[in-house]
């Protein structure tokens, strides 16, 4: 499977960024694309956690990784055969800016046959996205 990703440059350090992104529930404040996310228990490795976008659709999502304060990885499923496999990374830039990057992998009968034509528009549709996470994490790192 082909990790299909975007990136931006952010004006604050990992730590700052890593404490925007691994808040899931204030998502929403930044996110253009989610309404409302919980989770049933803590950000951590093995939870799971249940994502209402704006477009009214309700994903529910198991957390497979979380290390922090660099990366996550979260995975659902789309619709039947099709999983989204979703790569979230903070790296360090020099001084004290930081590198996000979301990537998707999708997966799964469907997934696999629609990854080639699917991968690349999943992909520029985080800019916002990161978009939305560098304007909060610059603001708690210059507010």
């Amino acid at each position: 499977m082909a990790l299909h990703q975007s990136s931006l440059d952010v004006a604050a350090s990992p730590e700052v960024v890593w404490r925007v992104w691994s808040d899931p529930v204030h998502w929403p404040e930044w996110n253009p694309d989610v309404a409302e996310m919980s989770v049933d228990g803590p950000f951590a490795t093995g939870s799971s956690a249940t994502m209402r976008t704006r477009a009214g659709r309700t994903h529910r999502m198991q957390i497979l990784e979380v290390s922090p304060p660099r990366r996550f990885v979260l995975v659902t499923r789309a619709a039947p055969g099709m999983r989204l496999r979703f790569e979230c990374s903070v790296e360090p830039l020099d001084g004290g800016r930081s590198r996000v990057s979301q990537g998707v992998e999708l997966g799964g009968v469907i997934g696999t046959l629609a990854a080639r034509r699917a991968g690349p528009k999943l992909a520029a549709s985080f800019q916002p996205i990161l978009q939305g996470l560098a304007e909060r994490s610059q603001a708690m790192a210059h507010g």
